[in-house]
């Protein structure tokens, strides 16, 4: 009998410390990060790791996308490479990373963009340097005009030193075009190899931007000219 009353009066004693104990079963303090990596149960001891938690918020804030540029400029920009990881630092696609740092050079597709201060109507740019361009299977040539200098995408024989004529002018007789000049589709004769090619007037270069590739202007129709595209369609 004596032994069964010590068991019972044993069983009914709590082991948990007296803070623990005021603050109820399931009311113990939130976990916080510190700057220690260690945290420890007061009612044991048994040690936690924990690690301060980054957010992609963090992770993007002093980063500035080259997409983001209003201002034109000459000069390369720098690239920021994702490693084939999306906005949480996760990997999407695998097998991309490392590689050559490479740097953008803005493209200007529109190739009849007259200066402000200038008269309207045809102007000549002359070629300063082609150069081997990272971001694109064509190589890309520096042109200058005026007080302004900018890159577009070099023909296969444009060379340093050549005068490029860019026009929007349609007159009643087809012009002569040289390799590198820039005119409507329909101011030239049917036949010509044409690149750079707009969907809509203004809108700059869409089709026909690859190295190596060449449309065919087939005819002209109503107003409208159709050409072959490198896959052999055609389109108005």
């Amino acid at each position: 009998m004596a032994l069964r009353a010590l068991t019972r009066a044993l069983g009914s004693l709590s082991l948990t410390p007296p803070a623990a104990a005021a603050l109820g079963p399931g009311l113990l303090p939130a976990a916080q990060v510190t700057s220690s990596t260690l945290l420890q149960l007061p009612s044991s001891s048994v040690l936690i790791p924990c690690r301060p938690v980054l957010t992609s918020v963090a992770l993007n804030a002093n980063v500035v996308s080259w997409k983001s540029r209003t201002k034109y400029t000459i000069t390369p920009v720098k690239m920021r490479k994702s490693g084939g990881r999306n906005h949480t630092g996760r990997i999407q696609v695998h097998g991309i990373g490392g590689g050559h740092k490479q740097r953008y050079r803005m493209i200007d597709f529109l190739r009849f963009r007259p200066e402000l201060e200038t008269k309207p109507g045809p102007f000549e740019e002359k070629v300063i340097m082609v150069r081997y361009d990272p971001c694109r299977s064509a190589d890309i040539a520096l042109v200058a005009g005026g007080s302004r200098k900018r890159w577009i995408v070099a023909t296969e024989n444009m060379q340093a030193g050549d005068i490029i004529l860019n026009s929007d002018h349609i007159g009643r007789m087809a012009v002569a075009a040289r390799e590198g000049d820039a005119h409507p589709l329909g101011a030239l004769p049917v036949g010509t190899l044409i690149n750079n090619v707009e969907s809509e007037p203004g809108r700059g270069a869409q089709y026909i931007r690859a190295a190596g590739t060449c449309g065919v202007l087939l005819r002209k129709v109503n107003g409208t000219a159709i050409i072959q595209l490198p896959s052999k369609r055609q389109m108005q």
